[in-house]
């Protein structure tokens, strides 16, 4: 087992919080948790702890995280084509590319010929740096079938073996040992900071953790923070045992002085008389 595999089977375990686990998958998935994800990771653990409603990708998002992709790979997965392309964009059903076990294959075609699609789906089905592509169906033929490919890959030299990959679907484990790399992953490297660092995986995994569970501490402490500090109120005359009252209720604890006023309150108001 690998030592990401140790740190997924980890937070996995019963007793950690369910909010760590996409944490986890959110790094995995893009080699850091940047910061638009933190409002997801925030709300998420307040779902969890009863402070906000459950939302309907609330399943999903605890669910346990999968390894996929990171876990020793035992032996060499090779991609042998890629076809059967139903509902992807444009793309014309019936065809298929074919890559040589060995060596380099060149695809190549015109503007609009589809490359970039079928490169969409290999970065969808195996992994790649950087943000997961969104498949798009043929706008110019709207149907409500999920967008659908076959890849055939072998293992170990051995027999092809066919994946029909699926959006949104079960993904394949062999698959997931393959890395794509095109010029939108470029770009995910050359924008980050210009340091040369090593760390490993699964020390990145852990920093990454610990980073958003110090600033989900700091969101929850303001907002504590905001809800358990007095509220002055103004606009009485000082002169009036009214505005004394009031003085003295904002020196006390809140909970001492919501029972204070409510053993002054004899039911309630109607401020509309």
């Amino acid at each position: 087992m690998s030592q990401v595999a140790k740190v997924v089977e980890w937070v996995n375990q019963d007793g950690r919080p369910l909010w760590w686990r996409h944490a986890i998958r959110i790094a995995l998935g893009h080699g850091e948790i940047k910061p638009e994800f933190v409002d997801v990771l925030y709300n998420l653990a307040k779902m969890e702890f009863g402070l906000l409603l459950k939302d309907q990708i609330y399943p999903a998002n605890i669910s346990p995280v999968k390894v996929m992709g990171f876990d020793v790979e035992e032996h060499s997965i090779n991609l042998l084509s890629l076809g059967m392309v139903r509902n992807v964009s444009s793309l014309v059903p019936g065809q298929t590319l074919n890559f040589a076990p060995n060596g380099l294959t060149v695809v190549y075609g015109d503007n609009g010929a589809g490359k970039s699609s079928y490169a969409k789906i290999l970065k969808s089905a195996c992994l790649t740096r950087g943000e997961v592509p969104n498949i798009l169906t043929n706008i110019f033929k709207p149907s409500t079938e999920n967008p659908q490919a076959t890849l055939c890959f072998s293992s170990a030299g051995g027999e092809p073996i066919p994946y029909i990959w699926e959006k949104d679907g079960e993904d394949s484990p062999e698959l997931k040992s393959i890395r794509i790399f095109d010029s939108k992953s470029a770009v995910h490297y050359i924008s980050k900071e210009d340091r040369v660092e090593y760390k490993p995986a699964e020390l990145k995994l852990l920093d990454e953790l610990v980073s958003v569970c110090l600033e989900v501490k700091r969101r929850l402490l303001d907002e504590q923070k905001h809800h358990s500090a007095p509220h002055p109120i103004f606009g009485y005359n000082p002169s009036t045992k009214v505005n004394a009252f009031l003085q003295s209720l904002n020196n006390l604890p809140i909970a001492e002085s919501t029972t204070t006023l409510d053993s002054h309150c004899s039911g309630i108001v109607n401020l509309a008389t």
